[in-house]
């Protein structure tokens, strides 16, 4: 058994009914989990007395919230908070849209919920992130138990998130992290992405590099561009001096979603065509820069190398196939499952949790060493 303090503040001045009052925020108070399940109530007569309400209003109110699944009576023991049973939750999976990652993301929820797992509820916004905002909004713990959610890179987004956490619906994020936003997050390491991949270009002779970027302002990408800094700094060079083209994170484009990188790339070899590497900070951009490099008769990467930070299966079957920092996505779905399971059971951990997992180089051909 567990206690916990609760927030009731009962007011006759306010036109809502005293039972009402009472009835809405004994429910928040178990919606946000400052009464977590298991935890035993006060008796009947204890709430009376603290707040003034008839027996009868108490009696209405509890029984009001046991029918709806809130509390649940114990003959002889009392009232508590009721647990969920697995197959009696849902979860709510949100992402911007269906793709490799995303597959792959899911297959590790799957093993991470295990057998008697909760039902998920996928809300695809297919390739649109005011799609993907709106069914966060919708959300609530009427609806769902908890919610695993790949939000939108960007802090123009933050706040249906932020509302969200008020609703008190438990959430664990994927891939992308807000410093602003305190709840439990799985990444990969992208501090290491951005300096690995950045090392194994200045490793192997490139020093005239350019940055195909986006707007994203996540936690998760301001460190793969402070892992980058890093990287170049040990060879002496700055970020600022960095050839680098800012594509629209927001532009997700379903039917060519390299557009975006190959037309930053066509400008950036137009202004710099000393250019011997190309990274791009995502998949896509990556696969837009190898087209783009190719589109001038240039080859890859006898006179331009590309690299991507993150991969996708298909880079293997490229010509050349795509080197690129890969991203243990069944290792993030399967640990964000079992986090949030953690969250629902209330198992967790007070303070915001955040797991970094290591990322992989899949080194393929796009890279070509250059000879001193």
């Amino acid at each position: 058994m567990t206690t916990m303090h609760m927030d009731i503040q009962i007011d006759p001045a306010q036109h809502e009914p005293l039972v009402q009052q009472f009835q809405r925020q004994l429910k928040a108070n178990i919606q946000s989990r400052r009464l977590r399940p298991g935890t035993k109530l006060p008796s009947m007569r204890q709430f009376v007395s603290q707040y003034g309400m008839s027996l009868g209003m108490v009696k209405q109110a509890i029984n009001t919230l046991t029918a709806e699944g809130y509390l649940r009576a114990e003959q002889g023991s009392g009232v508590y908070v009721a647990r969920r049973t697995l197959e009696q939750q849902a979860i709510a999976l949100v992402v911007p849209a269906i793709n490799e990652a995303i597959g792959e993301i899911i297959t590790g929820i799957k093993d991470g919920l295990q057998i008697d797992s909760p039902r998920i509820l996928l809300h695809d916004a297919n390739f649109d992130f005011r799609n993907e905002v709106k069914y966060i909004d919708q959300l609530d713990s009427a609806m769902v138990s908890g919610a695993i959610i790949y939000p939108p890179p960007v802090s123009d987004f933050l706040r249906v998130l932020k509302l969200l956490k008020e609703r008190g619906v438990p959430m664990v994020l994927v891939d992308t992290a807000f410093d602003e936003l305190q709840v439990d997050s799985v990444t990969t390491d992208s501090h290491a992405m951005g300096r690995e991949a950045l090392l194994y270009l200045l490793d192997r002779g490139h020093q005239r590099i350019g940055l195909v970027d986006l707007t994203a302002d996540s936690a998760n990408y301001l460190q793969m561009r402070q892992g980058i800094t890093e990287a170049l700094a040990e060879y002496g060079l700055h970020f600022d001096q960095l050839p680098r083209y800012i594509t629209d994170a927001t532009d997700l484009n379903p039917q060519h979603p390299w557009a975006n990188g190959e037309r930053a790339t066509l400008r950036l070899l137009g202004q710099h065509p000393e250019l011997t590497a190309i990274v791009g900070m995502n998949e896509y951009l990556a696969l837009g820069a190898q087209r783009a490099v190719q589109s001038t008769g240039r080859h890859v990467p006898d006179e331009v190398s590309v690299l991507s930070i993150s991969d996708l299966h298909m880079f293997a079957a490229m010509t050349p196939a795509l080197t690129a920092l890969g991203q243990p996505n069944h290792d993030i779905g399967r640990e964000a499952a079992r986090r949030l399971l953690a969250l629902l059971d209330g198992q967790a951990s007070s303070e915001a949790q955040h797991c970094k997992l290591k990322p992989r180089l899949c080194e393929r051909g796009s890279v070509e060493t250059i000879r001193s």
